[in-house]
């Protein structure tokens, strides 16, 4: 963070190994879609407009090391940490 004061909220959205993907502005967990309700994203998210190389829109899958977990903030398009 620019400002090291500054508190950054993430939440573990997955456990090791889980396969994790992105897809527009769903979270993929193990294939499945999860639910989301505390996501925040400024802009509505057109599929015709997304960006393959936007890893906020494509990511993954990747699967979670043992002895770590994947992380990720509510405000998904505008995290400034």
């Amino acid at each position: 963070p620019e400002d090291p004061e500054r508190d950054f909220i993430k939440r573990i959205v997955g456990l090791p190994g889980e396969t994790i993907e992105v897809k527009g502005t769903q979270v993929l967990v193990n294939g499945a879609a999860i639910a989301q309700p505390f996501a925040h994203f400024l802009l509505p998210h057109d599929p015709a407009d997304a960006d393959d190389d936007d890893p906020r829109e494509h990511f993954g899958p990747v699967t979670v090391p043992a002895g770590h977990f994947f992380a990720m903030g509510d405000n998904r398009d505008n995290s400034q940490d």
